[in-house]
């Protein structure tokens, strides 16, 4: 009997075995580390959006120009005259409604400028079937929203 100690082997085949599975942690790791990274990214890009948002809630509106399109995230205000006979049914949604599910969607009517293209308004959810009939107010009116970004995603 040797009194020495007496050390493991790991043989050349073992050790081949282990390359494959570690060369794929790494590649796993190397690629959770970059959606962490872009995360922050479009945190930091998320956080200036609704900073942006913020601020233009507060300020007063701005008339909507008649040409031209308004920069991004811009509270405006535009007069003209609403058409509901022209109203549409846009998107589906369901809405919790004193605890009943409700099909419904967003109501779109155009509105018409004196001087300037149509815009398109949205007046919010409402149920589908409409439980009663839109009436809207006659004549000029003045509406505020804010704009969004078009993509031109569709075009």
């Amino acid at each position: 009997m040797s009194s020495g100690s007496t050390r493991p082997c790991i043989s050349a085949d073992r050790l081949r075995r282990l390359v494959v599975p570690a060369v794929s942690t790494l590649v796993m790791l190397a690629i959770l580390i970059g959606l962490g990274v872009w995360q922050v990214h479009r945190l930091a890009w998320k956080r200036g959006i609704l900073a942006t948002i913020a601020v233009a809630e507060a300020a007063p509106p701005v008339p909507l120009p008649t040409t031209g399109t308004p920069p991004d995230f811009t509270k405006v205000a535009a007069t003209g005259m609403l058409r509901p006979d022209l109203a549409v049914s846009f998107g589906a949604a369901v809405h919790d409604l004193r605890g009943v599910p409700m099909l419904g969607a967003d109501l779109v009517v155009p509105m018409l400028r004196p001087g300037a293209e149509p815009l398109l308004v949205d007046l919010g959810w409402v149920s589908q079937p409409a439980p009663v009939k839109l009436v809207l107010p006659p004549g000029m009116v003045t509406v505020q929203g804010g704009t969004i970004p078009y993509s031109g995603a569709d075009e």
